[in-house]
Formats: structure tokens, sequence, C-alpha cells
């Protein structure tokens, strides 16, 4: 009899406490204004396109150009002897082979046609070194925007809203290509 009694309060106090511990939820939307949204011609927007431009200087050693990259691989002729350049690190053979000797000219040829990837990340194909020395020259010209102290770790997803502020559409971005073109479509209302 006790032990029913005891079952009886234990399951009146857990229908008590069911009872009281319901409360209306009650969702606020409050709309952000315009320094709360991501804008294209914001400072922020230029910032990340700056940090996802391509960045040409790791392979100056072929090119000679920071605003333009050499799609591997290539074949190259560095002082008389062919490498040919299947990754960054083949870099350093080019380098070993101008630094073998301190008495000559280092002579590098290229082995065209090639293709090359602009800051923009637009891909042209580059059949002489008078084309080559064309887009090295456009290069001179601009200024090296690239922020080169960041890296976006991908994936990274935006969602866009309408203006209602309800999702129109979720972005999933898998490379600096991808977001630098992503940012500027936005800049450009696509």
């Amino acid at each position: 009899m006790k032990t029913k009694l005891n079952y009886t309060l234990l399951l009146a106090f857990f229908a008590l406490l069911t009872f009281s511990s319901c409360q209306d939820e009650v969702i606020e939307i409050t709309e952000p204004n315009s320094e709360e949204t991501f804008q294209a011609d914001s400072n922020l927007a230029a910032l990340i396109s700056d940090a996802s431009i391509n960045d040409g200087s790791d392979d100056n050693i072929i090119d000679g150009a920071n605003e333009l990259s050499v799609n591997l691989p290539i074949t190259v002729i560095a002082n008389g002897m062919e490498i040919t350049v299947n990754s960054e690190e083949d870099f350093d053979l080019i380098e070993e082979t101008f630094d073998a000797y301190e008495d000559d000219s280092d002579e590098l040829e290229i082995q065209f046609p090639i293709t090359v990837t602009l800051s923009d990340h637009t891909e042209v194909v580059v059949n002489s070194e008078a084309e080559l020395n064309d887009l090295r020259d456009d290069d001179l010209n601009e200024e090296d925007d690239d922020i080169e102290c960041i890296d976006f770790q991908y994936p990274i997803t935006f969602s866009t809203y309408s203006t209602n502020f309800q999702i129109i559409n979720v972005i999933t971005i898998n490379s600096d290509r991808e977001l630098y073109r992503f940012i500027n479509g936005l800049e450009a209302g696509v």
C-alpha cells in the first residue's frame, strides 16, 4: 500500500511538472540593417575577393609574373637540360640547375603551347614566348592585389536570401576559383 502511494505521488509530481514546465515560444524576427548584411560593394567583399585571387608567385622561376601561374605539367629546358615540371616541388630542380654553375647565364626555354591561369582564374592557352611576354607586360601594369597571408579552408557555405529574408539558395564553395567567381558575381548582380 505504501509503495502504491509512493507511485501515485511520484506520478502526480511528474504530471504537475509536465504541465508547469510548458511555455510558449516566441519567435522574434529582426531584420538586419544594411551594415549587418553582406553587401557586394562592401570592404569585406573586396577583401574576400583579394584573398581568393590566383597567386601566381610560386612559379616565377618559370613565368616571371605574379599575376599568372603556369598550369602543370609543362616541359622546360633549363641551361640545356630538359626538365618536366609535374609539381611545385619540381621548381627546385630548375633552381638547382641554375645554381650548379655561378659563371653561366641562366636560360630557361619553355616548350609551348602551355596553359596559364590569370589572377581572375581565367585560363589562357599561350602558344609562344611573345604571347607570354604580352601577358607579363599586362602584369607589370597591375597592382599585386592578392592577399597571401590568408587561406580559406573549404568547403564554405553561403546562404542567399530574398528581400523578405527567406532563404533562396545555399551555395557551397570548394576552391579559391569558385569563391572569387561567387564574390565577383555578386558585384555583377549575377
